[in-house]
């Protein structure tokens, strides 16, 4: 007892806490009672949503849209044994087209949109690095394709591009159950909605937002800059 003070005492030092493990604090755990058998995740990068979601939801069907190569391959990777799971090599927004993605240093930070000088002040590691053409298509057009089961749950993680998201797949966004999406309080990208936008879109299509799944603050001041917020339908 003394030695695990000591240690967490010198852990604290470098202004780090660590907690014993429990499953029932991560926020999906509180998901599950809305009986969700379908999953979009839209913005997968290399599969930490889909990977996490199954663990709580291990007979949905999940569906992850994914524009970047390197990163779909990873994806695949992943959930490569997974037979409830299909990835698509595409980005979803507001119109079919063909588009340039500014690919990141850091992957989770890459976007068809421009990092804002506020991102880059932030986060110095997150530097465009070079850029990719791929597709991008509405998900209205796609939506009636995909089998589903169960609750819709729709996570959308597209740095700075969820109203063109929310633009070309109204129709499909109305038959989901909750919607966990990423929202900014201050422009991290050029051209981006922020969060009142954002809840204000979302709000026209009947959803309440219900709170936040966990917050990024700036390593700057700790103002929260972004988070991704749950909006659950009635």
């Amino acid at each position: 007892m003394i030695l695990k003070k000591v240690i967490k005492k010198f852990i604290h030092f470098f202004g780090v806490d660590v907690k014993k493990y429990n499953p029932n604090d991560n926020e999906l755990n509180a998901l599950k009672s809305y009986d969700i058998g379908t999953i979009l995740d839209i913005g997968a990068n290399i599969g930490q949503f889909a990977v996490e979601a199954r663990k709580f939801f291990p007979e949905a069907l999940i569906y992850s849209f994914e524009p970047i190569d390197d990163c779909y391959n990873d994806l695949l990777k992943q959930l490569e044994n997974d037979d409830k799971f299909k990835a698509f090599n595409f980005a979803l927004g507001e119109e079919n087209k063909e588009e340039a993605i500014n690919i990141n240093s850091y992957s989770p930070s890459s976007s068809i949109l421009k990092l804002a000088e506020l991102h880059k002040n932030n986060f110095s590691y997150a530097q465009e690095d070079s850029i990719q053409k791929i597709k991008v298509k509405k998900l209205d057009e796609i939506f009636d394709s995909l089998d589903k089961k169960g609750n819709i749950l729709i996570k959308m993680d597209v740095q700075g591009y969820e109203d063109r998201v929310i633009g070309g797949g109204k129709l499909s966004i109305l038959k989901a159950k909750v919607i966990i999406i990423e929202t900014s309080f201050a422009p991290l990208y050029e051209g981006q909605m922020l969060f009142n936008d954002i809840n204000g879109l979302l709000k026209e299509l009947g959803y309440s937002y219900t709170g936040s799944l966990c917050q990024k603050k700036s390593p700057l001041n700790g103002i929260i800059l972004s988070q991704d917020s749950l909006f659950v339908r009635a």
